[in-house]
């Protein structure tokens, strides 16, 4: 799968940054980006308010992060079957390969496109070979959308660091998480992407082959 999104597209409808965790992220929403407010060890009031519910004491920027975390990976993308099936291969041969050279914490990062109206078809078409992502083109609710997908961050290795993490986010994260063995990250990887990628009719048009 190409690891690469178009340049041409000034504005995103969406804009994701997904591993099937946690760690899922909004990027861009709505042509607007979201900056990423962590919470760090030394915010112990965010801590506190998080957890019991309370967020009075969290700035708005981390409010909107963090709720922009939890939209990003309950968020369905719709496909038609025969994109959902072309997607799965990519993704099946992909963490197979990184499962074997005992890689994990890869993302896929994926870009929603509302193309203006008549621009559909030519968008879809523009890309057939060279670096950027295929454009896949559904529809639903009446809104044709065009979807680019690619797989970025797959050079992480299972070191003694990230095995220390794992500890710690088994111990503190909310699950699931994303700092597992290559085998266990590969299966929820596909899992999740089994499950996010929701099947719609194909659309009134076709895309070159």
């Amino acid at each position: 799968m190409a690891n690469c999104l178009p340049t041409h597209i000034d504005t995103w409808s969406g804009l994701y940054d997904l591993k099937g965790s946690s760690d899922d992220k909004v990027l861009v929403e709505d042509g607007e980006r979201v900056p990423e407010v962590h919470k760090r060890c030394w915010n112990v009031n965010w801590m506190i308010c998080e957890a019991t519910g309370c967020n009075k004491g969290i700035p708005q920027g981390r409010m909107r992060y963090r709720l922009g975390k939890r939209r990003a990976f309950q968020l369905p993308i719709y496909l038609t079957k025969d994109q959902k099936e072309e997607i799965m291969t990519a993704v099946h041969e992909d963490v197979k390969l990184f499962k074997r050279f005992h890689l994990m914490d890869y993302s896929m990062i994926i870009g929603i496109y509302r193309p203006p109206p008549g621009k559909a078809v030519e968008e879809a078409n523009r890309f057939r070979d060279g670096p950027y992502g295929k454009a896949y083109a559904a529809q639903h609710g009446g809104d044709v959308l065009i979807v680019y997908f690619g797989i970025i961050d797959f050079l992480q290795g299972w070191t003694s660091g990230k095995q220390c993490a794992h500890l710690i986010k088994w111990c503190c994260a909310p699950p699931p998480i994303s700092t597992i063995s290559p085998p266990r990250y590969a299966l929820q990887f596909e899992q999740f992407f089994e499950w996010k990628c929701v099947n719609v009719p194909m659309i009134g048009f076709t895309t070159a082959s």
